[in-house]
């Protein structure tokens, strides 16, 4: 529904299966605390933002990414999954750390959302990635989603089989 009120459904759309908190602080954490805070990486800043004394400094990194094209969508569904929306044509080389390199042509002309979703498991994730694939409907229109990637972010996630098989690791 954000997509469509946005009109962004065109958009090529990547669709990141992580810990929110990841995509988020990768892209913001840096420049929400550079003022108070002078991180070395990106794996600096994740390292420092992971310790439960910090809530305060996570709390300023969502805020600060909320104002830099970040939407935090409720969940609605009784899923227990955060959902994250990244307008990408909303960042700019200030914000962005220097280990993240972006081609801004690319994305001024092509302007790509990122989609993040807290990790599905098992059947939960088959029924997730299922409906993302499906088409938005808005009325009698069915609108095919532009899904350019999906990545699937340090855990083990399961995108083939069968559904409601039971997948053992070798």
């Amino acid at each position: 529904q954000l997509l469509h009120r946005k009109n962004w459904l065109h958009r090529p759309l990547h669709i990141i299966s992580s810990n929110p908190h990841s995509v988020m602080n990768s892209l913001f954490a840096q420049a929400a605390l550079r003022e108070t805070h002078e991180f070395e990486s990106v794996e600096a800043a994740a390292r420092e933002l992971s310790h439960p004394e910090n809530e305060e400094l996570r709390h300023l990194v969502e805020a600060f990414a909320t104002e830099h094209g970040m939407y935090q969508l409720t969940d609605t569904s009784g899923t227990n999954l955060l959902v994250q929306i990244f307008d990408t044509t909303r960042l700019s080389e200030k914000i962005l750390p220097k280990e993240i390199s972006w081609d801004f042509d690319y994305i001024r002309s092509e302007k790509p959302i990122l989609l993040v979703m807290d990790y599905a498991f098992g059947e939960q994730a088959f029924e997730v990635m299922d409906e993302l694939l499906k088409p938005h409907v808005n009325g009698e229109e069915r609108i095919p989603l532009n899904v350019a990637s999906i990545s699937i972010m340090g855990k083990a996630g399961i995108l083939c089989g069968e559904k409601g098989d039971i997948m053992v690791p070798t």
